[in-house]
Parts: structure tokens; sequence; C-alpha cells
């Protein structure tokens, strides 16, 4: 519900209540990071996003943690077959 994430009741999702969304989630983007979120889906670039805007930044970061998941469990699977952590080496 969208609501639930305007804290100000103003329509829209500003920065700083896209910032404590994020966090809920467990994230932690950088004040760069967030604005580069701002920026991507903020078509009218009004420098708030409204809510079909907002669920766009949530997928695409649901989507970006499921990778980087999928990327660490590759990892993982490298590391225990010989490789090393920082990617070099190779598995016999």
């Amino acid at each position: 519900e969208e609501g639930a994430f305007d804290k100000d009741k103003s329509g829209t999702i500003d920065v700083w209540e896209l910032r404590q969304v994020l966090a809920d989630m467990g994230q932690a983007p950088t004040e760069e990071e967030l604005f580069a979120m701002m920026a991507e889906v903020d078509d009218n670039m009004s420098g708030s996003i409204d809510f079909p805007e907002f669920l766009a930044v949530v997928e695409s970061q649901k989507t970006q943690a499921e990778q980087l998941s999928k990327n660490n469990d590759l990892l993982d699977a490298f590391v225990a077959c010989g490789g090393n952590a920082d990617k070099t080496g190779s598995v016999s």
C-alpha cells in the first residue's frame, strides 16, 4: 500500500522515504545510489516518484539482490572446489 511508504502523505515518494523503505528491506544504498535509482524511474524529473515508479525501483532492487546472491553462491561453490575467494585459481 502506497501510504505505508509515503510518510509525509504527499502522494509521491521522495529520496528520503525511498531510503527508509530500502533500509526496511535490509539494504543500505549510498546517497549517490539513491539518487541514481530515483533518476532511473523518475520519468517526469520531479525529484520524487509516484507509486508505479516506486514499484519499479523496488523490483529492480529485488532483482539486483537476487543476482548478487546467485553470484555469491557461485563463488562459494568455486572456493569449496579449490578456487580462491578473489576469483583466481582453478578447480580440478
